[in-house]
């Protein structure tokens, strides 16, 4: 422990070395140390500032120098009367080892000496109102109300002064020398004695607001507020407002078709289904809309469980109530499409717009949608049929899919197949070829085989396997991350015969002749009608489940099968005698048993 201590201590002080070597001696002389703050790395130097401050700093110190309140730091030279580091509202400077000795040279003014100009400001309501000085960003705070107010600023570095409201509205009247400044962004740059005034509050005086809309367009604002207080829908007889108050205008841009819109004269030239106006005088709202048509047409449908008809592809919610056989709906010429999407376990056979067939060219694979472009009058006849699940495939995949980056299997509909690490049984129509599938989990290593032959994917070094027409009784198998090829010779002894025996899930084995398998292969031995077998894997036996003896391949492996009469537990092989339990659950030898039951490799067997 001791040494430990002695070794620490040690690698402290060489610490403590280093950064006393690395240290860099800088010297700020002050004219006025009582005008500023001097800061290192954004922290107050210890103690007041001094005429001379002698400072030790670390490579790459932060310096500041700020002035105080009613002080500005007019410059900083080094000893030539050179400007150095960076002058804003504070003076800063970035300390490299070359700056080593340096001397900065601090001067500073009163803001009585920097304002070498100032101007009259007259407010009705100071509290209404912000005036502040470009440059140093100072608001002018001596202002008072109704009071004529000197206000000094630099001439070259504090104009223009920026006018606005603190009320959230903007102010009546800014007025320079008698003459009203425009804008909603007030900016005056005053020379010297120029007199500003400025109004914040409007007169008290009441406006009246009139609309022009087009006959039986009335209804086209569906929200009409004077400042907190909402109008009604009789909006278009006229109101007033006082001077000052801001008008809130909500349009119906579903049912409307928006043309134009002025206010007080002025165009609106962007309405998005709102607007807001501050009123300062009687005000007239012109407005052009017309109202949208409506289309009719003819829906001819033989299931409503089958399909759906919607206005808007990306909403489930929008779609045509409709009945079986023919309905007649009503679509706003807003619409120009209609979409429509067979759901689950359905697909579509016929459809037709004014007789002509368009169930090809309709199609939109991406979204799984049919579109329809909507005309006036148009008879749509839509006939569906139920998807028949009489084919089946297996999928093998050796990772997780659910933890990769991304993985998708998918059929020509685009619907996506959750997949589970091992085996998966996918059961699908001829009409939901072809079978698409990718993969990215940080690299696009893969091996894919169908029905054990190796496939290569779509496109060079890519993990995209595009367009697969698969087939009843297919078995794909994805070995993601593999790059080398791995085979296992499988061969078969025994009583072959007296079992069937299937591969891959869905594979039947016809012949127990030797073949050669990839890593996982699976491979289930059922006994025939009537008997009754063990089954053993490299010399060691397959416990069965329910009567099914399953094995995964991942090595050489020879199967064997032995088979026994049904109440033959005496020709039973020595092997297969190691299968044999009473009715408590013992494991029995297979020699000399009493008679009563027994189970036999999952089976009830009688022994008289």
């Amino acid at each position: 422990m001791r040494k430990f201590y002695l070794f620490f201590m040690t690698a402290v002080m060489m610490m403590v070395g280093v950064l006393s070597a690395n240290a860099i001696k800088i010297t700020l002389k002050v004219d006025r140390p009582e005008a500023v703050v001097i800061k290192v790395n954004y922290t107050p130097i210890e103690g007041e500032v001094q005429a001379v401050n002698e400072l030790d700093v670390a490579e790459y110190a932060y310096v500041e120098v700020a002035a105080k309140d009613g002080y500005k730091v007019k410059s900083v030279t080094d000893d030539a009367g050179n400007a150095v580091g960076n002058l804003y509202s504070t003076w800063n400077n970035t300390i490299y080892p070359s700056n080593e000795g340096a001397v900065y040279n601090v001067t500073t003014q009163t803001m009585k000496e920097y304002r070498d100009c100032s101007c009259f400001i007259t407010v009705d309501v100071a509290a209404n109102v912000t005036v502040q000085r470009n440059g140093t960003w100072t608001n002018v705070d001596n202002l008072k109300d109704g009071e004529r107010v000197e206000v000094f600023f630099n001439q070259a570095e504090e104009l223009p002064l920026y006018i606005s409201s603190t009320t959230g509205k903007s102010l009546y009247e800014v007025k320079q020398n008698g003459v009203k400044v425009e804008g909603s962004s007030i900016r005056v740059s005053p020379a010297k004695g120029d007199e500003i005034v400025i109004t914040s509050q409007y007169p008290d005086k009441d406006c009246q607001i009139t609309f022009e809309l087009p006959e039986g367009c009335e209804e086209f604002f569906t929200s009409v507020m004077a400042e907190d207080r909402e109008i009604g829908s009789k909006y278009y007889e006229g109101f007033t407002m006082k001077a000052g108050e801001n008008l809130y205008l909500t349009g119906n841009l579903t049912d409307y078709k928006f043309n134009s819109m002025s206010i007080g004269g002025e165009p609106i030239y962007y309405f998005y289904g709102s607007t807001q106006t501050l009123i300062t005088e009687d005000t007239k709202i012109v407005v052009d809309v017309e109202k949208y048509k409506t289309l009719s047409a003819t829906i001819n449908i033989d299931d409503i469980n089958a399909a759906s008809v919607l206005t808007n592809q990306y909403d489930t919610t929008s779609g045509l109530v409709l009945a079986n056989g023919e309905n007649a709906v009503e679509i706003s010429e807003t619409i120009t499409q209609l979409f429509m999407k067979p759901n689950t376990g359905y697909y579509v056979t016929k459809l037709t717009v004014n007789d002509e067939d368009v169930l090809e060219s309709s199609y939109v694979s991406y979204n799984k949608m049919y579109q329809i472009n909507v005309t006036d009058g148009m008879k749509v006849a839509i006939e569906t049929a139920k998807i028949t699940y009489d084919n089946k495939m297996v999928v093998y995949v050796n990772v997780d899919p659910a933890k990769m980056v991304y993985y998708s299997f998918t059929n020509t509909d685009h619907e996506e197949y959750t997949l589970k690490q091992g085996y998966n049984t996918i059961e699908f129509s001829k009409t939901q070829n072809p079978f698409t599938w990718s993969w990215y989990d940080n690299s696009n290593d893969g091996l894919v085989y169908i029905n054990d032959v190796l496939t290569q994917p779509t496109y060079e070094n890519s993990a995209s396997f595009q367009d697969k027409q698969m087939k009843d009784g297919d078995v794909v198998k994805l070995f993601i991350h593999e790059t080398t090829e791995k085979n296992y010779n499988v061969t078969f002894e025994g009583d072959t015969q007296d079992a069937v025996i299937i591969k891959d899930i869905i594979t039947p084995v016809e012949s127990a002749e030797a073949q050669t398998v990839l890593p996982g292969t699976r491979f289930t031995f059922q006994a025939a009608e009537g008997k009754n077998i063990v089954v053993t894997a490299n010399g060691e036996e397959v416990a069965p489940a329910d009567g099914v003896f399953t094995f995964d391949v991942n090595a050489d492996t020879q199967f064997k099968v032995v088979a026994n009469t049904a109440d033959g537990v005496n020709a039973v092989s020595s092997q297969n005698a190691r299968a044999i339990y009473n009715l408590q659950g013992v494991r029995m030898n297979g020699k000399n048993l009493p008679a009563g039951m027994y189970i036999v490799n999952g089976k009830s067997v009688m022994i008289k």
